[in-house]
């Protein structure tokens, strides 16, 4: 018998309005921690970008586990400082 139950997105983007400092709240939606694939998607950026930035040191990331997780307080500060330069 097929499953009726669905999964919450951990958090939702709205593709008509950029990300900027004030909604990164609504993002990271009191999280702690995100993984590298919702930093990537949430600020529309690579994963191979998300790496650049963990080594550039403006992405604070932390292994738990098998897992690298990225730092809440550092995607804001990341968007703060008004993201990658190219």
């Amino acid at each position: 018998m097929p499953s009726h139950h669905q999964t919450k997105p951990v958090f939702e983007l709205n593709f008509e309005d950029s990300l900027v400092p004030t909604q990164a709240s609504n993002v990271l939606n009191g999280r702690l921690a995100l993984s590298i694939i919702e930093v990537a998607a949430a600020l529309g950026i690579s994963r191979t970008t998300t790496h650049t930035l963990i080594n550039e040191g403006r992405l604070t990331a932390r292994k738990v586990g098998r897992r690298t997780l990225i730092t809440a307080a550092s995607v804001n500060r990341l968007l703060q400082e008004g993201g990658h330069d190219a």
